[in-house]
């Protein structure tokens, strides 16, 4: 892979989340220091920011309609409810609204273009659906949901629970379908009294197959100062719901993340990458811990990752066989604006 540019948030942003408007070219940062949505233009190289309200942290953008869903990450009044922002009329004119009590600090959400609907996860035993034509809230799941994934061709909704359990939810009724439980565990790590539970997921559309992070924790050892704990990429059949394979790869479970390109089916974590037809390693991802890499969204009209640093967002073209290694050393960015583009020469490509 090449890394083709660098967007540096600067000295002034601190960015929990961030989302593409591949039709606008368009890339939203949460950020919370500031609390502001800021707008970064691909193609003119410049930014904007919108208040959005204290702490904004996961950020959807529906490309259809023009509009941004942002929750936040306070126990305060907005919280709970999820900032509602139309771009419709431009950047310069864009209206910020809440839905009140729609969300819970720090909650993830998922869109569907297709039928405007947004889902949130929204505290114990409730997951959120907003209407995205009226922006009210027009239904709530009986689910417990830590993080959510839509399959916009089925028009079905997973969520797993946050402890062992993915759900399938049938997006016309938003009812349960089925669950499975997931509880498996390396035989090692029983023997250390290891404790396992579910904390990302995502679908792929075209085959129907979901991935999950699978984390295994391992009790507190007296002998070691922490317990680090690893975690395994799962498969499961998403019209069954059966446990394809419990242990496609190890892979690392501190900021992991699965993102699924939906143009060749590759599907991207912060370890490896997948052939999402086979289910098979394609290769291994080396990613600086300096960078801490700790998100990625894909822009289906171009295939290229968009990787959320420490420091600023790297874009790849998906040309190569590996995400490519960033030097160590090299990242500090001395920035006279919010955001801007730099020269990528010094970053080791492969």
């Amino acid at each position: 892979m090449t890394i083709e540019r660098f967007i540096s948030y600067g000295s002034t942003l601190n960015v929990f989340d961030i989302d593409i408007d591949p039709q606008t070219q368009r890339v939203f940062f949460t950020d919370h220091d500031n609390n502001s949505l800021v707008v970064y233009d691909l193609k003119e190289n410049r930014s904007s920011s919108i208040k959005v309200g204290a702490y904004p942290y996961a950020v959807e953008v529906n490309s259809v309609t023009s509009k941004a869903y942002v929750t936040h990450i306070c126990d305060c009044p907005i919280g709970y409810a999820v900032s509602v922002i139309d771009l419709s009329n431009g950047i310069d004119s864009a209206t910020v609204m809440t839905i009140d009590n729609a969300s819970f600090p720090a909650a993830r959400l998922a869109l569907n273009e297709k039928t405007n609907k947004v889902f949130v996860t929204s505290g114990t035993n409730s997951l959120t659906v907003i209407d995205g034509y009226t922006d009210k809230i027009a239904n709530v799941v009986r689910v417990s949901a830590l993080d959510i994934d839509i399959n916009h061709n089925s028009n079905t909704i997973y969520a797993i629970d946050g402890n062992k359990t993915l759900y399938k939810i049938d997006g016309v009724t938003n009812s349960i379908v089925s669950n499975v439980t997931i509880n498996d565990i390396p035989s090692d790590a029983i023997s250390k009294g290891a404790d396992n539970r579910l904390v990302a997921l995502a679908v792929n559309p075209n085959t129907n197959v979901v991935y999950l992070v699978n984390q295994i924790i391992l009790p507190p050892d007296p002998n070691r100062e922490l317990s680090i704990p690893h975690a395994y990429l799962v498969a499961v059949n998403g019209t069954s719901v059966t446990i394809m394979n419990a242990s496609i790869a190890q892979i690392d479970s501190f900021g992991n993340f699965i993102a699924v390109n939906e143009n060749n089916n590759k599907i991207y974590t912060k370890t490896v990458t997948l052939d999402g037809l086979k289910n098979q390693i394609l290769y291994y991802n080396y990613l600086s811990s300096e960078e801490n890499i700790g998100a990625a969204v894909i822009d289906q009209l171009s295939n290229k990752l968009y990787l959320r640093g420490q420091t600023g967002i790297f874009v790849v073209s998906d040309v190569g066989s590996s995400i490519p290694e960033f030097e160590s050393g090299i990242l500090v960015v001395a920035a006279s604006s919010i955001v801007m583009v730099i020269s990528l020469q010094k970053y080791r490509k492969s």
